[in-house]
């Protein structure tokens, strides 16, 4: 999908999200549409994990904050939509609180989490002197019992601890030319605003899966790439790859472009060509602060909607404005709206528009009445999307002809 860095449009929501994170940093996982799907069966569930099957209540969004418990962090998660379709997305970096969306950006349903417990903190360098003395070992040993218990003490019952092992595993279709050798110009999903999610094929050659870059460009024109790098093996199944938990990640961030990415094992890359189509990206985000350290700041793609022309026009009682072909990109799970006011104020929903393929063809009503009429174009912001609104287009109603008896 196209994305454009120039919005021809104001913002509807500058900030992100803030959600209560009891103090700590973020992870941010997901993606955008996918190019391969992670295999569920219809009408599957998210397993209960550290925490059971929830179900999230309200209108269902795209993404979803999670906290873990004090001294824990998310290690993976599963995400549900309403159509049955679940997906385990291992982390790269664990962290206390994280961001959870589909890879397919539907609306989640419900969700589970598995945590572990924190790192612990690095001992320290000195070691701790031995005693001078040791102690001396009793003279005389405890004598064992003569007679055993003849009945042992029952266990103290306690629940099944749930680990990585547990988890179904998720494999992506396999890559595969039409002779049977391995493809490598599959596709992977491209990145969203917080993290790189790939779903590796079954059938990648070892020593393909250890390597990932994702270059960021910031407000002030410099740029970073961050490398993933794994020497112990190869990665494997679904993994996100989240920015704000890399070491090179600038503190202090408030609007970035991701620009390129590269994923070993694979010829396709984000923000270059790919057997000739069109170039996508960079992925334009901002990310607020709402000056709390008690809250997680959530990054939100920034929609924008080209090709809107803003210019005044005059038609005859009876007729309608010429139809406008519009470009619309980053709409989350929010629709294109056609509006309109005849008083400046007050804004009327004429028509809800679906996105697809980024081109939404308008077309206006009949103008019935003389005088001024103004039309604008919106798209709703939400938790993952900023929302925008294009400038106001103005039509002035002329009274209609009167018809002129031929004699």
């Amino acid at each position: 999908m196209p994305r454009r860095t120039t919005p021809a449009v104001a913002l509807l929501a500058t900030g992100a999200l803030a959600a209560t994170a009891l103090g700590t940093a973020a992870t941010w996982a997901g993606a955008s549409s996918a190019p391969a799907k992670a295999p569920s069966s219809s009408g599957e569930n998210c397993q209960t994990l550290s925490t059971p099957r929830t179900i999230i209540t309200g209108k269902k969004p795209q993404t979803y904050v999670y906290t873990a418990p004090e001294g824990r962090v998310v290690a993976y998660y599963c995400v549900e939509d309403q159509g049955g379709g679940v997906e385990y997305i291992r982390l790269q970096t664990p962290a206390q609180s994280v961001l959870m969306r589909k890879g397919d950006g539907k609306a989640i349903l419900a969700y589970s989490v598995l945590y572990e417990s924190a790192a612990t903190p690095t001992p320290s360098a000195t070691p701790t002197s031995p005693s001078a003395t040791p102690t001396s070992p009793s003279a005389t040993p405890t004598s064992p019992s003569a007679t055993p218990s003849e009945t042992p003490t029952s266990p103290t019952a306690t629940p099944t601890e749930i680990t990585e092992d547990d988890i179904p595993e998720v494999t992506g279709p396999p890559a595969t030319n039409p002779d049977g050798s391995f493809d490598w110009n599959w596709r992977y999903d491209p990145p969203s605003c917080s993290a790189l999610t790939v779903l590796y094929p079954s059938n990648i050659p070892d020593n393909q899966t250890n390597d990932v870059n994702v270059r960021i460009r910031f407000a002030d024109g410099t740029t970073r790439t961050l490398n993933y790098h794994f020497n112990g093996g190869n990665w494997t199944g679904m993994r996100a790859f989240n920015y704000v938990q890399h070491p090179s990640w600038p503190a202090g961030t408030s609007e970035y472009w991701v620009e390129w990415t590269q994923v070993g094992g694979s010829n396709y890359h984000y923000g270059e060509s790919f057997h000739n189509a069109p170039i996508e990206g960079p992925l334009h985000c901002v990310l607020g602060d709402d000056g709390d350290p008690d809250t997680v700041e959530v990054p939100q793609s920034v929609t924008t909607i080209d090709d809107w022309d803003p210019a005044r026009r005059v038609v005859r009682q009876g007729a309608r404005t010429s139809t406008e072909i519009v470009t619309v990109d980053e709409t989350g799970l929010s629709d294109l709206q056609l509006e309109r006011t005849r008083d400046g104020v007050d804004w009327q929903v004429l028509r809800t528009l679906p996105v697809e393929r980024d081109r939404v063809v308008i077309s206006f009503p009949k103008e019935r009445k003389k005088g001024k009429v103004t039309y604008r174009l919106t798209v709703p912001g939400t938790e993952s999307v900023t929302g925008a609104v294009t400038p106001e287009m103005t039509v002035k109603v002329k009274k209609k002809k009167k018809k002129r008896n031929r004699r």
